[in-house]
């Protein structure tokens, strides 16, 4: 690239200007071939991501029941930046969705947890939520019926991320669906 920038500056004086689209095109095609990553690292590249994916699903899930789990928690925590962590995500409905999802799940399985004595806003509390009825309300759009209801039904656990029908059926390769399913 130097020995390239170092040979355009010695001809600056014998180009014309049909020269510089050309010229252009050529700088702008060695820049990018130098800055982007070999083709046998862009695998270890997806996998780094993959493990990072897997780190940072591990601390969300480890921590549900800190009241302070947010995107910059995260990003300290997993040192990685806040555009980082928010396209890791990005597949699973967003950071702040896959905490709370992960959250009513957690809550759910106390729930449904016959040992589990607490009241329900206990639970709600445990897991992060700052009042009963946004608890109540988020339960029941993700579950389709009330956390009271929620006490008398078997949960199995899930995991960390179920790909849907509809993103099977956009995966067309093999390859594609195991990328959505590390999602």
């Amino acid at each position: 690239m130097v020995d390239y920038v170092n040979s355009i500056e010695a001809r600056l004086r014998s180009l014309t200007a049909e020269d510089l689209p050309r010229i252009v095109h050529a700088t702008r095609s060695m820049v990018i071939a130098c800055l982007a990553p070999p083709a046998e690292h862009a695998a270890a590249a997806e996998q780094l991501g993959v493990a990072l994916m897997e780190r940072a699903r591990r601390y969300a899930q480890n921590n549900l029941d800190t009241p302070h789990l947010t995107p910059d928690s995260m990003c300290r925590a997993l040192g990685v930046s806040r555009s980082r962590l928010y396209q890791l995500f990005e597949p699973s409905g967003g950071v702040l969705h896959y905490i709370q999802s992960r959250r009513l799940l957690a809550a759910h399985i106390a729930l449904s947890d016959p040992a589990d004595s607490r009241r329900i806003v206990e639970i709600a509390e445990a897991f992060g939520f700052s009042s009963a009825a946004n608890f109540s309300r988020a339960f029941s759009k993700e579950f389709g019926y009330s956390p009271r209801e929620g006490r008398g039904t078997v949960v199995l656990p899930r995991p960390a991320h179920s790909a849907s029908l509809a993103e099977h059926q956009k995966a067309s390769s093999f390859e594609g669906w195991l990328k959505a399913l590390g999602s």
